[in-house]
């Protein structure tokens, strides 16, 4: 994924607050491999829209729950099931 690391690092570099999410089956299969080695922050493990849309309802409660199906987390390597 070396195109994708690169836009990745870019965002990062440019506003290291910014959260990055990667979709696709590259990172669906490969999940933890992914965070390890990309600047993202989030990796959709499982069905990429459905994970990405259930993030997004998360991310808008008040105080959200990561516990999102599919979604493998960064900082932690947390991976919930899809």
């Amino acid at each position: 994924m070396t195109a994708a690391g690169r836009i990745c690092t870019s965002i990062k570099h440019d506003d290291p607050r910014r959260n990055i999410i990667l979709v696709g089956g590259h990172v669906a299969a490969l999940p933890e491999r992914t965070l390890r080695e990309e600047d993202a922050d989030f990796v959709a493990g499982g069905e990429g829209l459905h994970t990405l849309i259930s993030l997004v309802e998360a991310l808008k409660t008040p105080a959200p729950r990561l516990t999102v199906p599919g979604l493998c987390i960064g900082m932690t390597m947390a991976f919930v099931p899809p």
